[in-house]
């Protein structure tokens, strides 16, 4: 067996999945039916709300992207409806319409069904009923659907893979629906640039933006990075800035504090990634007699973390992703959890 990547896309997948497994077993009409109608209609994306008598699958598929990742992040990644050719239709806009039955899907992808398929040829028929993909074995897929069967209740749906029915599939850009995972896209991004017009290490930087660190002297390190990746997506104003010791420092503190969990664990990456806190997009900060470091978890490959860094060795090497096992004896003074905005 291969080690286990975890990726933002392996986090968000699961996040999504989580909730809908949550809710085997949940009947029409009942207080928590209810509760999933409800969650859908506080923002009503097709217009009008949905009631609670009426057949309810695709709005349980929206109401656990509703869930998961917020109302925001759910209306700009989710082709959220009640009707399930509406969700056809949204998801080609959206560029995440996978139009072939015999795509082997991954946990979180959406599954539309055509109960009139023929078996013939690849269905281009009308939606009838969606669910949201658990996992897939070598021959099936296993679904968690809402409205499912006679009892009209939220349960699991076991369907071969190629299978007679299968309309086509909802394929949601996981890799960016969490704020972790735009932050790691835009640190991406960002690295690739900063090799690109060769910028240099300085400890003492302190331009506020990319760009004007660009058109001075061409120097970062690694919170200003990191500041910019921040702004870039949003979490800090544009022009501040942070830097991490034992505590949050810089313009951009205030701002970063309301959103974020911030805690002190002091305990090594080594011992938390064992006791399963570490996630990608995670922010540690270090302080120790040599300074201090501040530094984005990329992704987690087995027992080994790969980090967003732009210390002064990353930047000299040209590679501010990387592994760096000399962080792991260090305690960790500082840990920032961005949250999901709402």
């Amino acid at each position: 067996m291969g080690k286990k990547i975890v990726t933002a896309e392996s986090v968000a997948r699961g996040l999504i999945v989580s909730e809908a497994v949550r809710q085997i077993g949940v009947k029409q009409g009942s207080h928590l039916h209810k509760r999933i109608i409800d969650d859908f209609n506080r923002v009503k994306p097709d217009g009008s709300p949905m009631t609670y008598n009426a057949p309810w699958c695709a709005v349980f598929a929206s109401a656990m992207a509703i869930r998961a990742f917020g109302v925001q992040a759910a209306k700009e990644y989710f082709p959220l409806s009640y009707n399930c050719n509406t969700i056809i239709s949204k998801a080609k806009k959206l560029g995440i319409w996978k139009e072939s039955d015999g795509y082997k899907p991954e946990p979180g992808d959406w599954i539309l069904y055509d109960w009139d398929d023929s078996g013939r040829g690849d269905n281009k028929g009308s939606a009838d009923h969606v669910g949201i993909v658990r996992y897939t074995t070598k021959d099936s897929i296993h679904v968690i659907e809402g409205n499912k069967g006679v009892t009209e209740q939220t349960g699991e749906r076991i369907i071969a893979i190629n299978g007679r029915f299968i309309r086509g599939f909802v394929c949601p850009k996981y890799e960016v629906v969490t704020i972790q995972g735009r932050a790691i896209e835009e640190a991406e991004k960002l690295a690739k640039r900063a090799v690109k017009d060769r910028m240099k290490y300085d400890g003492g930087a302190t331009y506020n933006t990319y760009n004007k660190a660009l058109k001075g002297a061409k120097k970062l390190n690694c919170a200003t990075f990191l500041s910019y990746v921040l702004q870039a997506i949003k979490v800090l104003p544009y022009n501040r800035r942070i830097w991490l010791s034992d505590k949050v420092n810089g313009s951009g503190a205030a701002t970063l504090k309301k959103r974020a969990d911030i805690s002190h664990p002091k305990k090594s990456p080594k011992r938390l990634l064992k006791e399963g806190k570490v996630k990608p997009g995670d922010i540690y900060g270090w302080k120790w007699a040599g300074g201090v470091h501040t530094a984005m978890v990329h992704h987690i490959d087995g027992k080994r973390i790969y980090w967003v860094t732009a210390g002064k060795s990353d930047v000299a090497a040209h590679r501010l992703i990387r592994r760096r096992p000399f962080y792991y004896r260090k305690r960790v003074d500082i840990m920032v959890k961005l949250e999901q905005p709402k």
